[in-house]
């Protein structure tokens, strides 16, 4: 449970400090702030919802990757590169299904298989390995879990019971609450977009340790995901814990 995953902390929040100079009764020569530039706002169509992750074979989404893992010993942390890439998109009567293929610098950690459809983006399935230089086996969910559903309405919810990867504690029974949090301004190796803010809360437990992963992800129409954000808590039967957040920002995309 020592190993760090690149599957994203907190949100850290941006403030603009503006400081004038005017000492000495001088005049002009005082620091000037920079002015903050305009986050350009999204608009979002009803019934193009789909635009919030657009899918399309070859389409590759680069993110610089930081983890951190505090335990009763101390904190470590990592750094990577972690990039998604479409490899196959197949049209299917709820949606397209599109598998994409996770790199974590430049070498495959793991294959996904996300459905978007009118009623949201869904995941279907993820991988794992039975020893570390394994080949990937799919893993699917059981139902289907929501990363983002549609329609996009601040403030609604939707509870799952499903079974499949759990965070830290391999395949088995969880419960996720995915909420719409609204549309939040958040930053990214890009730079600042005004997005679409989703949270997910799971709980889980394996063996006599108790797990809680609550993530946040921020979609912008026709880029995807700039920002991911994650914190597992895993607490032992006595009581302690160990905390693992990581956090993605979108460094570029293409298209």
């Amino acid at each position: 449970m020592n190993k760090l995953r690149h599957t994203p902390i907190a949100l850290l929040t941006l403030a603009a400090l503006t400081v004038g100079c005017n000492s000495g009764g001088g005049g002009g020569g005082g620091y000037k702030a920079k002015p903050v530039e305009k986050v350009a706002a999204i608009t979002l169509t009803p019934g193009k919802e789909d635009e919030l992750f657009p899918v399309k074979a070859g389409n590759q989404w680069v993110y610089e990757a930081e983890a951190f893992q505090t335990t009763p010993q101390g904190q470590q942390s990592n750094k990577s590169t972690v990039t998604f890439q479409v490899t196959e998109v197949v049209d299917t009567p709820e949606g397209k299904l599109a598998t994409i293929e996770v790199s974590s610098d430049e070498k495959l950690s793991d294959r996904l298989k996300w459905r978007v459809g009118p009623t949201g983006v869904y995941q279907m399935s993820g991988s794992t390995r039975d020893k570390i230089d394994s080949p990937l086996k799919e893993a699917g969910f059981e139902p289907a879990v929501p990363a983002l559903p549609f329609p996009v309405k601040e403030g609604s919810e939707v509870v799952v019971t499903a079974n499949g990867i759990r965070p830290g504690a391999g395949i088995g029974p969880f419960k996720a609450k995915v909420t719409i949090e609204g549309i939040q301004e958040v930053d990214s190796a890009m730079g600042r977009f005004n997005a679409v803010c989703v949270s997910s809360d799971q709980t889980y437990k394996e063996k006599d340790f108790d797990f809680r992963t609550v993530s946040t992800s921020f979609w912008v129409p026709k880029v995807g995901i700039v920002r991911y954000i994650q914190e597992m808590v895993v607490t032992n039967p006595q009581g302690k814990t160990i905390t693992t957040s990581s956090t993605m920002r979108l460094k570029s995309h293409s298209p």
